[in-house]
């Protein structure tokens, strides 16, 4: 399998583990670093529904949608008290990452 091939399963069963998990309760209501993690995750999930779920293209826009979401998360993770909210959205973040092609697929 090739590196883009193993990217792509890896961004699938990532995204297949992730929608199965619940949103943490801290991440609902409160903002991190002036950033509202639902908001993020909201944005992030339409393009990889597109990419993952339909097997469409990552067009520009979402691409774009995708690193901004990325440049966000890491911005907050950093300052999240709840681990499991803090894996949460590190899991999200390296499906995104694989989807537009910035990270291994490990």
């Amino acid at each position: 399998m090739n590196d883009s091939a193993e990217q792509a399963h890896t961004a699938d069963r990532l995204w297949r583990e992730h929608r199965r998990e619940p949103f943490p309760d801290s991440l609902r209501h409160g903002a991190f670093d002036g950033t509202d993690v639902w908001l993020l995750e909201w944005g992030m999930a339409g393009s990889l529904v597109r990419r993952l779920d339909h097997g469409g293209p990552l067009d520009a826009e979402d691409s774009a949608l995708l690193r901004t979401g990325i440049d966000g998360l890491d911005r907050v993770i950093p300052g999240m008290g709840d681990g499991a909210a803090a894996d949460y959205c590190r899991r999200l973040r390296r499906i995104a990452a694989l989807a537009v092609g910035d990270t291994p697929a490990d």
